[in-house]
C-alpha cells in the first residue's frame, strides 16, 4: 500500500430536501437521508461553501475531550471508522478537486497514512469484520449513486471483491458478530430496503421490516439491527430484531434529520447525527432511545458518521466547521 498521500476527492452531496440554515447546510453535507449522493462536479477552487472539507475529530463518549485529530487544506477526510482493535482507522481520503476518493489507513493518532484501495472509484462508508482482517465498504462504478455496489477487501489490500451487482444505490454495510453475514440497505428493488447476504455475496436476502430504511449496523450481540428510516415521514433511527420482527422507533416526535447510527461495544449505547439543536452534531442515547445526550455541543462544528473506539470511551467523526 501507498505511503503518499493521494489527491482524489470526496465530493458527496446529500440530498436532504428541507429549509433554513441548518438545511441548506444538510443539502450539501455527505451522507444526509437517503445516503450519500456520491460525488459531484470537479471544482477548481478549495474549500467552498458547495464542497465542504472534512476534518476527522474525536470526543469522549461523555462529551469531554473534543480534540481535532487531523486536518489538511487540501485533503477532505470522511466516513471514518475504527478498526475492532483499536490501532487503525479507515477512512475517505480525497483532494477537493477531484471526483473520486480511494480509502485509506491511519493510525489511532490520525497519522501515517497508507493507502488500502487503488480502483480510482468513489470508496466510502468502510465497516470493518470483527476478526479485523476486511473492510467492507461502497464503491460506486460510474458517475452517479445508483451504481453503488457492496465491496470488500482485505486491511493487506489484496483480493478486492465486489459483493453485489445490483447496478442500484447500496448504502451502508455491517458484519454480523460470527463474520458470515453482512447486513446493508439497497434500491435494488426501487426503494429502500435491507438486506443480509454471505459475505461472498450470495444469498442476498431482504429483512421483514415495516419501516425499509438503510445505514444499518448489527448489535454486537447480533440479536438486533439498528438503522435509519423515513418510513414516517421523518429520517428516524429503528431497531429491529435480527429476523426483522418487533420494530421500534427509537427518536419517536422528532422533526430532525437523525442518520447514520451506530452501536457502542458493549451495546448498551447508540451513536448517530442529528441536526436537532441547530446544528449537525453527535449524539448519544440508550440502547432503548432514552437519555440522549449531545456530546459535540458546537453548532459550528457540523459532524456526521460517528464510530466508537473498541473499548466504548470515545467516539471518531467527520465535520466541517462553519
Amino acid at each position: 500500500m501507498t505511503a503518499e498521500p493521494y489527491h482524489a476527492c470526496v465530493c458527496h452531496v446529500g440530498a436532504q430536501i428541507g429549509h433554513g440554515k441548518v438545511r441548506r447546510y444538510a443539502a450539501l453535507m455527505l451522507g444526509v437521508l437517503l445516503g450519500l449522493c456520491a460525488c459531484a462536479a470537479p471544482s477548481s477552487q478549495p474549500a467552498t461553501a458547495e464542497v465542504p472539507r472534512m476534518a476527522l475529530y474525536r470526543v469522549n463518549a461523555d462529551g469531554s475531550g473534543l480534540l481535532l485529530l487531523r486536518d489538511d487544506p487540501t485533503i477532505s477526510f470522511w466516513g471514518p471508522a475504527w478498526s475492532p482493535d483499536g490501532t487503525t482507522i479507515c477512512v475517505t481520503l480525497g483532494a477537493l478537486d477531484g471526483i473520486t476518493g480511494e480509502l485509506w489507513l491511519l493510525d489511532a493518532a490520525g497519522q501515517h497514512p497508507l493507502q488500502l484501495t487503488h480502483n480510482g472509484r468513489n470508496n466510502y462508508y468502510p465497516a470493518w469484520s470483527h476478526d479485523g482482517k476486511q473492510i467492507a465498504f461502497i464503491s460506486q462504478q460510474g458517475h452517479d449513486i445508483t451504481t453503488s455496489e457492496i465491496t470488500r477487501i482485505n486491511v493487506d489490500g489484496s483480493d478486492e471483491r465486489q459483493l453485489t451487482a445490483n447496478h442500484a444505490w447500496e448504502y451502508g454495510a455491517s458484519w454480523a458478530p460470527d463474520d458470515k453475514r453482512i447486513v446493508f440497505g439497497s434500491k435494488m428493488d426501487g426503494t429502500w430496503q435491507l438486506y443480509t447476504m454471505n459475505v461472498d455475496g450470495t444469498m442476498q436476502q431482504p429483512l421483514p421490516t415495516r419501516a425499509p430504511g438503510n445505514a444499518p449496523v448489527w448489535s454486537p450481540d447480533g440479536q438486533q439491527i439498528v438503522f435509519k428510516s423515513d418510513h414516517e415521514g421523518n429520517n428516524n433511527i429503528y431497531v429491529v430484531n435480527r429476523d426483522g420482527s418487533q420494530q421500534r422507533n427509537l427518536t419517536p416526535n422528532s422533526t430532525a434529520i437523525n442518520s447514520t447510527p451506530t452501536w457502542s461495544p458493549d451495546g448498551r449505547h447508540i451513536a448517530f447525527w442529528s441536526d436537532r439543536d441547530g446544528g449537525s452534531n453527535i449524539f448519544v442515547m440508550n440502547s432503548d432511545g432514552s437519555n440522549l445526550v449531545n456530546v459535540n455541543h458546537d453548532p459550528h462544528l457540523h459532524a456526521e458518521l460517528p464510530s466508537w473506539s473498541p473499548d466504548g470511551t470515545t467516539i471518531i467523526f467527520h465535520a466541517y466547521v462553519e
